[in-house]
């Protein structure tokens, strides 16, 4: 019994753990993502252009979200 919960407990801890550095690893790549700079003239036009330019970040984001969902 003693064993078992010892076992238990340890995996409780290793589960713990593995969120932990998923939730690190993913508030360092959001905290990647930068707002595009863009002239105040032309901000209508720029915004669509810089925002689609960022979705390699977008995507690896999301890619590490899903694949630690899955894990999960």
């Amino acid at each position: 019994m003693a064993e078992t919960n010892h076992r238990t407990r340890e995996l409780e801890r290793f589960i713990f753990f593995s969120d932990a550095v998923f939730a690190i690893v993913m508030t360092l790549l959001v905290l990647e993502i930068r707002v595009p700079e863009v002239s105040p003239d032309l901000a209508a036009a720029e915004v669509p252009t810089k925002v689609l330019a960022l979705w390699p970040k977008f995507f690896s984001y999301v890619l590490s979200f899903s694949t630690q969902r899955l894990w999960a």
